[in-house]
């Protein structure tokens, strides 16, 4: 097995760090784009986050939107017989001895 090892020189390290203060690159910090746009609001301010990853966090609702309503759509069923077949149990539980 070899083992890699990566040098940076000094003067490299220098060049990425101002351009990073720059914003010349970005750097990923964070999983989603929830994330994303909570660092990025932190960082530099709300304005900046809308425009950096507002379009991100817009997709990312609007897929995760998609999913949620195909799920109710095809399970909305089961959770109307499953919530009257709790109210039944509560019924039973609460007014009746036995």
């Amino acid at each position: 097995m070899m083992s890699s090892v990566m040098t940076i020189s000094l003067k490299d390290l220098k060049k990425k760090q101002s351009a990073w203060q720059e914003d010349d690159s970005w750097v990923q910090h964070t999983q989603n784009a929830y994330g994303a746009f909570a660092h990025v609001a932190m960082q530099s301010g709300i304005m900046r986050a809308i425009k950096m990853c507002g379009p991100m966090l817009i997709a990312s609702i609007m897929i995760q939107s998609v999913f949620a309503a195909q799920l109710l759509n095809n399970h909305w069923s089961d959770m109307v017989w499953r919530g009257q077949m709790l109210e039944i149990k509560s019924v039973r539980h609460c007014c009746f001895d036995g």
